[in-house]
C-alpha cells in the first residue's frame, strides 16, 4: 500500500521543485558573498538545482504512475474475483 495518494504525491512535487530551483541559487549566492566570486556559485547553484529538480521530478512522477498502475491492477483483480463468485 502506498503511503500517500497520487494527489498528495504530486502536490509534494511542486514544493520539491520550488525548493531545489530556489535553494541552489540561494546557497550559491551566499557562497559567492563569502568567497567574493559573484556570480560563479550562484549560476552553478542554479544549474545544479535545476538538474536535481528535474531528475527528482522524473523519479517522483514515475513512482506515482507506478503506484497508480498497481492500484488499478489490484482493483481490477478484486472486481474479477467478485464477479466470478
Amino acid at each position: 500500500m502506498d503511503r500517500l495518494g497520487p494527489v498528495a504525491q504530486l502536490l509534494g512535487l511542486g514544493s520539491y521543485l520550488a525548493t531545489c530551483i530556489a535553494g541552489g541559487p540561494t546557497l550559491g549566492y551566499f557562497i559567492d558573498r563569502w568567497l567574493g566570486t559573484a556570480p560563479a556559485f550562484t549560476l552553478a547553484g542554479l544549474a545544479l538545482g535545476l538538474v536535481i529538480a528535474f531528475v527528482g521530478a522524473y523519479r517522483m512522477i514515475t513512482e506515482t504512475l507506478r503506484d497508480m498502475e498497481r492500484d488499478a491492477a489490484r482493483k481490477l483483480a478484486a472486481k474479477k474475483k467478485n464477479d466470478s463468485t
